[in-house]
């Protein structure tokens, strides 16, 4: 009986997940990496880390990405990346769920169809989309930027419609853009100098997996008091909206500045 009531539910299954995301998250912030030097130099490491909150060593890790020339650009990459993974949680636990609302009897296979068509999207992505010569023109932060979007859209049009078709196309959608983006977020990041560049593909890591264990945490609580499809948009709408706002504001701001420019000029 007491299993009946604890796992019946999918939403108990989703907070027990989350739970054990903040357990593991926890565990590891205590965990120290040995490295090759001397047992007196761990020793030494082991003491400033644990006199140490994890909060000080983000900030002093992340002080040094802040000198970069770049770093307000890697700045809203690192804050669409965590509303991002946010969105990733509500689209892992919303599947499931939607699966079964299209069939009780077999939402596997839904389940299935739907990661099939995102999977094909995502191979699509990487192997034909990021060839293509038009986008070699293009800043890899502004195509991260546009295909996160992109991915989001599609995550969201997945939930709002039975029609078979419509939800496979945009499945397909949103694995082009998933496949798209970490590719052209990896290739910004590596254009950093090499002294940051381990820093910087470590905060995003952090920011990665906080935003995915912190969604998995939130989301089962949204999913129960809003429909599956109104939590995945609105998980996943925070990322459109940056990604909008980014596009909105850039020539905006590179219009007020050319103007400054010819003002100083005359």
């Amino acid at each position: 009986i007491l299993s009946h009531v604890l796992f019946e539910s999918f939403s108990i299954i989703f907070i027990i997940d989350g739970a054990s995301y903040l357990i593991s998250g926890f565990v590891l912030l205590g965990l120290r990496v040995k490295t090759g030097g001397s047992d007196k130099e761990a020793d030494t490491e082991k003491k400033d880390i644990l006199e140490e909150s994890f909060f000080k060593r983000f900030k002093k890790e992340y002080k040094a990405v802040l000198m970069l020339d770049n770093s307000k650009i890697i700045s809203i990459c690192f804050f669409i990346l965590f509303f991002d993974a946010l969105g990733s949680a509500s689209h892992s636990v919303g599947f499931p769920v939607f699966s079964r609302e299209l069939s009780p009897e077999k939402p596997m296979f839904f389940y299935g169809i739907i990661l099939f068509f995102w999977a094909m999207g995502n191979i699509a992505g990487i192997i034909m989309v990021n060839k293509a010569s038009v986008l070699k023109k293009l800043k890899p932060e502004n195509l991260y930027f546009l295909f996160t979007g992109l991915m989001a859209f599609g995550m969201i049009m997945i939930f709002q419609t039975e029609i078979f078709y419509f939800i496979i196309i945009s499945a397909f959608v949103a694995g082009i853009g998933d496949g798209t983006y970490q590719t052209y977020f990896t290739t910004y990041i590596q254009q950093v100098d090499d002294s940051v560049r381990g820093k910087v593909f470590g905060l995003s890591e952090t920011i990665l997996k906080t935003g995915f264990g912190i969604g998995f945490v939130l989301v089962p609580l949204v999913l129960g008091m809003l429909p599956v499809k109104y939590t995945v948009a609105v998980f996943h709408f925070p990322s459109i909206f940056i990604v909008a706002v980014f596009f909105l504001i850039k020539p905006l701001k590179k219009k007020f500045v050319d103007s400054a420019a010819g003002n100083r000029s005359i």
